[in-house]
This record gives C-alpha cells, structure tokens and sequence, in this order.
C-alpha cells in the first residue's frame, strides 16, 4: 500500500488533501446577491492570513458588498472568486487535524446556502483550516429568517463534523450577534430548529 485516507487526508510519500476535504469549497456556484458575497467572505476572512494578497485578491468581492452598490456581476469578480476558492483549497492553507488541539467549529448562513469550516490552533498560535463543509438550502428553508438560518447552520455544522467533534470540547464561533445571545442564556446550550426535528447539545457555545 503506498497510500491511505485518514481523518481527511491522503497520506502519502508526496502527501495530498483528500478531494471530498476541500469539495464544499471548490465546487461553490458563484454568488447571485451581495448577502451572498458577505457569508462567503465571512467565512474565507477567517483564513485569510494563509492566503498571499488575500486584500488584493478579495477586493472585487468586497466592492459588491457596500451599501448603495448596484449589484453586477463581471469576469474580474468572477476571477476573484474562483482565486480565493483555489487559494482556501491548498495544501499550503489546510492542516492535519489534532486531537489534542483547540478546535474551532465556524458557521454562516446565507439566504441560500449554509457554510462551516474546522479550524484548530498551531503550535504558532495561529489557527488554521482543517476540512470546509457546505449545502444548499431546500426551498422550505429558505423561507426562514436570519435568526432561524444561522441555528440550523451550527446542527448542520456540528453533525457534518461529527468525526472530529464527538466526545470533545470545541469553541463555537458565528458572527450572528442574535444568536449569540438567545443561546447564551440558555444553560443547556440546546439549538431546536425551526421545525422542532432536531436538537443537538453543544459542549461549548462561545
């Protein structure tokens, strides 16, 4: 056997990042409101000190999220999005997950898609990406609001990377202001979706 899929990784004598770990972003369709532009933004500025120039690349990006901007899509942010989903997917972003180490569980919602990313820190301590996850929403979920999206995105978010989190300690992070404070009040830490399906005990809610 000259190579083997652990934990996300193919390892090998060259080494290489298993194709499904790196998927959620890759195969992302291009943005179609300038919501949709900031959830991915959001998401990728958390790796940005991994990627070169990521100012400059995301720049086109970033003009279509200001207020009064009118919303066209050209070939330079089309460029600028397939650049950022190349540069989130190297080898040179991603790490080898750790047991032992922090963990960090990211989630967004958009009014179309929800977005995770795990990410853990170095021994630098800096963090960096482990695996990225990602999904379409279904038309029933789309009718929901914000603050009923961004629940559903950690269930979603910690049940993907179940894996990694089962039976650990892990920091959950969401820019979703609402959200951090209708679910730190509660003691139990427990998310009940929408249509009441679903609970999921979280172990740390930050």
């Amino acid at each position: 056997m000259d190579k083997m899929t652990f934990m996300g990784h193919v390892l090998s004598a060259k080494g290489s990042v298993e194709k499904s770990k790196v998927e959620a972003v890759t195969s992302a369709r291009n943005p179609k409101t300038a919501s949709e532009v900031r959830s991915f933004l959001g998401l990728v500025n958390y790796c940005g000190r991994y990627i070169p120039d990521f100012s400059t690349v995301s720049a086109p990006l970033r003009e279509l999220t200001r207020a009064k901007t009118k919303w066209i899509w050209s070939s330079r942010h089309h460029d600028a999005f397939d650049e950022l989903k190349r540069l989130l997917a190297s080898a040179k972003t991603l790490a080898y997950y750790n047991s032992n180490a922090e963990t960090h569980v990211i989630v967004d919602a958009s009014p179309v898609g929800l977005g995770a990313i795990l990410s853990q820190k170095q021994s630098d301590g800096n963090f960096r990406p482990v695996t990225f996850a990602s999904r379409t929403l279904t038309d029933v979920e789309q009718r929901y609001s914000q603050t009923e999206r961004e629940p559903l995105a950690v269930v979603w978010g910690c049940e993907r990377f179940h894996l990694y989190l089962y039976g650990k300690e892990f920091i959950l992070v969401t820019d979703h202001k609402p959200l951090e404070v209708i679910y730190s009040r509660n003691l139990n830490h427990q998310l009940v979706l929408k249509d009441g399906r679903c609970v999921y005990n979280l172990i740390r809610l930050k």
